[in-house]
């Protein structure tokens, strides 16, 4: 009986605790988002999951009736005599933002972004 107990307790506590979906942020920004607050947010999100790396790029399009957001990460690799950029296509990433900050799609690139200097 005592085995029972303990059994239905920690299971319990497992389902509570351990399969307890991730709470989102509070965002800091207005609502609806402004262009730079979803670039501000998809930058601090690639940031925290080690995907961004100095000299992305961003570009931020409107996305649905609400007003979020879909923004566009890439790294440009070299520039010719013309001003324009090439860019590694494995380094583009995707996220979906929905209006009130919260990153609710991430699509990662092909290429993990370059190793920090030593």
């Amino acid at each position: 009986m005592k085995k029972c107990v303990i059994t239905i307790v920690t299971l319990a506590l497992a389902l509570t605790f351990g399969c307890a979906p991730d709470k989102k942020k509070p965002t800091t920004h207005p609502y609806p988002l402004k262009e730079a607050d979803a670039v501000t947010i998809a930058r601090d999100y690639l940031k925290e999951k080690k995907a961004a790396a100095e000299g992305d790029e961003f570009y931020a399009r409107p996305y649905g009736q609400e007003g979020g957001w879909i923004v566009r990460a890439q790294r440009t690799v070299e520039s010719d005599s013309f001003g324009r950029h090439a860019t590694d296509p494995g380094s583009v990433r995707m996220l979906r933002i929905d209006p009130h900050g919260n990153v609710l799609e991430y699509l990662p690139g092909a290429t993990p972004p370059p190793a920090p200097p030593k």
